[in-house]
């Protein structure tokens, strides 16, 4: 891994571990804890993903850019969207019926935590996480060198744009809740860190 590449990880690393640390010590209630869980989760994707870069298995890593992103997403839906008796279902480890796909429910969470957009903006990624995650068009070119031999061409490019888009939307998946929670100085905080090491791809 180059120089470059490795100083990006370490900037995913501090931001990872900044926004976990948002996390510690929230007063939750059942609903809130959903989404805390599943932020909980996507940060664990993260380091997976950061682990996997630095032990030069970028194509692995760039498949779980997906479910890091589709888990944030369903905690925030699930957290505006979702009934008390769906809550209680998802506590019993109960599947909930009739979710739906991914870009409604970037639509409703935009709306819903008045995103302005920003939220929704995550729409044209969609097909190609996709692609990354099920070994699509997007895995594949990134599977040949030059010379036709079978192995991974991923650039220093690629991963840091997909790492960006992780990070983007590691931050703005949990900003909101946060915010529901009143902890707004903990969410201008994090939102202030963000910006200070990336700034932001939407």
């Amino acid at each position: 891994m180059n120089e470059n590449l490795s100083s990006f990880v370490e900037k995913c690393e501090e931001l990872r571990t900044y926004s976990e640390n948002c996390l510690e010590d929230l007063q939750i209630n059942r609903r809130s804890a959903i989404y805390a869980a599943h932020a909980s989760i996507s940060y664990e994707h993260f380091a997976s993903m950061l682990m996997l870069i630095r032990n030069h298995c970028p194509a692995s890593a760039a498949a779980l850019a997906r479910p890091h992103f589709e888990t944030l997403v369903r905690g925030m839906w699930i957290n505006l969207m979702c009934d008390d008796s769906d809550i209680e279902k998802l506590f019993a480890w109960k599947r909930l019926e009739k979710l739906p796909k991914i870009v409604p429910m970037l639509d409703d969470i935009d709306k819903g935590y008045g995103a302005d957009g920003a939220i929704k903006s995550f729409h044209a990624h969609w097909k190609t996480l996709c692609g990354l995650t099920h070994g699509g068009p997007e895995q594949l070119c990134r599977r040949f060198l030059p010379d036709g031999k079978i192995c991974s061409s991923f650039s220093e490019e690629d991963l840091v744009k997909i790492l960006k888009l992780t990070a983007d939307a590691s931050t703005f998946g949990v900003i909101p809740l946060l915010v529901t929670l009143g902890e707004q100085e903990k969410a201008d905080g994090l939102h202030t860190f963000h910006s200070k090491i990336f700034g932001w791809s939407n």
